[in-house]
Formats: C-alpha cells, sequence, structure tokens
C-alpha cells in the first residue's frame, strides 16, 4: 500500500476476536450503504468517508480503531488521516466488509421493504405501455 505512514492490517479473524469494549469498528461506507448490511458485532459505528474528515473528532483516540469499507481504498486515507491526527491504534480491515462476509462472520441485514401496493394495475395491464410511475 502506498501510504507515508505504516499501514497496520487485521484479518477478519483477528478483528473478530478483537471485539469488546476498547475496540471501536468504524464502517467508512456512505449511510444508504451502511444501513442496508453491515458488521454484527458490538461498537461498530458508521462515519461515511465523505464526511469523514468533518465528524472524525467523535472517534475517542483512547480505543483501537478497525477501519472498515467495502474493499480498503477508503480506509488506508482515513488510516492516515486518523494518524496525522496522532491516532496511535488504528487498523485497516483486510478485504474490508466483503472478506468479512465472505468468511461468515456475522451481518445484519436490513431488506428494502417495499409496500404492498408497488406493483399495482401498473405492473400486470400495462400492455407494453410506460406505466405513469415512470413518466
Amino acid at each position: 500500500m502506498n501510504t507515508q505512514y505504516e499501514t497496520k492490517e487485521i484479518t477478519s479473524a483477528e478483528a473478530l476476536n478483537s471485539v469488546g469494549i476498547d475496540t471501536l469498528f468504524i464502517d467508512l461506507r456512505e449511510d444508504f450503504e451502511f444501513a442496508d448490511k453491515s458488521m454484527d458485532v458490538f461498537n461498530v459505528f458508521n462515519f461515511p468517508f465523505s464526511t469523514f474528515e468533518k465528524n472524525y473528532q467523535n472517534i475517542p483516540k483512547s480505543k483501537k480503531i478497525i477501519l472498515v469499507c467495502l474493499t480498503g481504498i477508503h480506509c488506508e486515507k482515513a488510516h492516515d488521516f486518523l494518524l496525522k491526527q496522532r491516532y496511535k491504534e488504528v487498523y485497516i480491515l483486510t478485504g474490508g466488509i466483503i472478506q468479512w462476509s465472505m468468511e461468515g462472520h456475522p451481518m445484519k441485514s436490513n431488506p428494502d421493504i417495499l409496500p404492498e401496493d408497488i406493483f399495482d394495475s401498473h405492473c400486470c395491464k400495462c400492455n407494453s405501455e410506460t406505466p405513469d410511475i415512470l413518466e
């Protein structure tokens, strides 16, 4: 990884073993991504990368920080930023949330709940016409 600071990575298994009061999982994905699927462990917090530099002060420096994103790219930037801000124990989750999920670690999902009438008469009776809702 091309960072000016020494990057510390942590595997999914090591991260799972780190779950506890002294470890914070900081998920850098956007709100809608986090709301859809997230790690199901203690102390997971969403700090979207798009607003991270504005909100990072809410992350205590006294904790072990494990940065999480989809694959790891945003984590590298956030990692270097936190080290510049004098955070001491900052790690990047190797492989991101994708690897975590593929290894079968705890996840919670919030599937979209569609209203029952979303497939109203437009769906079955449009006869190849464009439904009103799409115009």
